[in-house]
């Protein structure tokens, strides 16, 4: 099983630790760089930062693979309930890979006293690899 997760706080490699080893195939294995490109979206250098991260997705998303986004109130650096896909959806490829994606399903581990790495929207692919 393969899945993509995007996350600025968790790591992909603990996901594929788990279980049957799924594998990640988006080329970072967290958005170290998301919380900067979301406090700058109109800075000089975001087209750059948003190309680094959108094409590796843009391929990743075009094998169908889960989805996992994290959804979690208290992002690491970034501002509260922020929206992890926002910078992501400025991309054409990207935007048009998710186009093919619904959101199928909610992780909601949160509670009053922990509101970081609780949440996260679990994406599907509407069509699958077969389907091709």
């Amino acid at each position: 099983d393969e899945f993509v997760l995007l996350s600025p706080s968790l790591w992909a490699t603990n996901v594929s630790a788990l279980r049957d080893k799924p594998r990640h195939i988006y080329a970072y294995d967290y958005l170290w760089a998301l919380p900067w490109l979301y406090a700058h979206p109109d800075h000089e250098k975001a087209p750059m930062a948003r190309a680094m991260f959108a094409d590796p997705l843009a391929a990743a998303l075009a094998k169908n693979p889960v989805l996992i986004v994290e959804e979690s109130r208290l992002l690491r650096s970034m501002p509260q309930n922020a929206d992890v896909l926002r910078e992501f959806r400025k991309d054409p490829a990207v935007k048009k890979a998710l186009a093919g994606y619904k959101r199928t399903a909610e992780i909601d581990a949160c509670r009053p006293d922990f509101q970081a790495i609780c949440k996260f929207g679990v994406w599907t692919p509407l069509k699958t690899r077969h389907d091709r």
